[in-house]
């Protein structure tokens, strides 16, 4: 069987090949018909060598497109969390307190949380950030969560008083395992046998309104999860619901 580095080139030489020999053999067109159709069925192979090349590596670049896909989508994720961190940051230097951050906002309703629109994030007079709807390609419908009912080990310091211990922390939930993996491989968080953490309900429900109740880890000591998140910030775990969920902190305490 043949086989051909550059198939495409190799087509447009036996082309001319033909051209030039019928050019040349004008008194001679009936003893090399038979040498012409031999270039023919040459060049017939070939297009078919072609065509099964780019076919494969056709199914090479579909795989490479779903990578930097979710590799694209996971980038958008952590640079609209790190853009809602910031705010908070600046809000805090204001003299926001982290009891009084609120993010309010036009899009998801139960998020109230006192009347100072200073320090309040999606506010022009506080953090100044639009609201953004995710992608649907990034999340089965789901919206991004704002809490402070849960805490993450060495983030922040111990307390044993469980209002004093909870991080306030966002994030969205439902993400398809690629953009997860993709999250955990930019923020530098291990992804067990090349699949995500898994760890418990990140518990976005309850949403922030000014209190904490950090009753209970996102990632517990059993959890398979466990030594991959503990310390982070930011990671993408597999949550007790079988739902994969994108955590960032935004003020530990």
């Amino acid at each position: 069987m043949f086989t051909f580095r550059n198939p495409a080139k190799a087509i447009s030489k036996i082309s001319a090949l033909i051209y030039n020999k019928d050019m040349d053999s004008k008194n001679i067109r009936h003893t090399e018909q038979g040498n012409a159709l031999f270039y023919i069925l040459i060049a017939v192979a070939l297009l078919a060598a072609l065509s099964y090349s780019v076919a494969n590596s056709g199914r090479g670049n579909v795989a490479q497109l779903n990578e930097d896909r979710a590799r694209l989508y996971a980038n958008e994720l952590i640079e609209y969390a790190s853009n809602i961190g910031n705010a908070v940051a600046q809000l805090r230097l204001r003299g926001c307190t982290d009891t009084e951050i609120s993010f309010e906002n036009n899009v998801v309703a139960g998020y109230t949380n006192g009347t100072n629109t200073a320090c309040q994030i999606f506010h022009p007079n506080g953090g100044g950030v639009v609201y953004t709807i995710p992608n649907e390609n990034m999340t089965t419908g789901l919206e991004w969560g704002f809490s402070g009912s849960r805490y993450i080990d060495d983030v922040g310091s111990w307390s044993a008083t469980p209002a004093e211990r909870a991080e306030l922390y966002m994030g969205i939930a439902g993400l398809p395992q690629e953009v997860c993996t993709a999250i955990n491989n930019l923020v530098d968080v291990s992804n067990p046998s090349g699949t995500p953490p898994v760890g418990q309900n990140a518990g976005f429900s309850a949403k922030f309104v000014g209190t904490y109740d950090g009753g209970n880890r996102i990632v517990n000591p059993a959890d398979a999860g466990y030594d991959a998140t503990v310390g982070k910030l930011a990671f993408c775990l597999e949550q007790a619901d079988a739902q994969n969920a994108f955590v960032k902190v935004l003020i530990a305490r």
